[in-house]
C-alpha cells in the first residue's frame, strides 16, 4: 500500500534476523551488527517515514554521514547491510 514506514521495515527486519539466530542460521554478532545499523536507519531517515518516500539524495546524504571516521572496507560493510534491509522489504513486497 506504501504506507509501510521505515520503523516498520526496520522492526519487520530484525525480527527475521532473530528468527535466523534462533534457527541457528546467523550468529548474534552478526545479528548485532544488522540491528546496529538498523538504528542508524531509523534515527537518519526518521522511523515514521514512509519507505516510498526515500529517495537517492537521501542514499547520498546517509553515505556521506556513514563515511565520516570509517576506513572503506567498513563502509561498504555497513552499506552492504542497509541494502539488505531494503531488498528484504521488496521481496516481502
Amino acid at each position: 500500500s506504501g504506507e509501510c514506514t521505515i520503523g516498520d521495515l526496520v522492526d519487520l527486519y530484525c525480527d527475521a534476523k532473530k528468527q535466523a539466530v534462533a534457527a541457528g542460521e546467523l550468529a548474534e554478532r552478526t545479528y548485532q551488527e544488522y540491528r546496529k545499523d538498523c538504528l542508524f536507519l531509523s534515527d537518519h531517515l526518521g522511523r515514521g517515514r514512509r519507505v516510498l518516500s526515500v529517495g537517492p539524495a537521501d542514499f547520498s546524504r546517509m553515505r556521506a554521514k556513514l563515511s565520516e571516521g570509517v576506513g572503506p572496507t567498513r563502509l561498504a560493510n555497513v552499506l552492504q547491510r542497509l541494502r539488505s534491509v531494503f531488498k528484504f522489504g521488496y521481496d516481502s513486497e
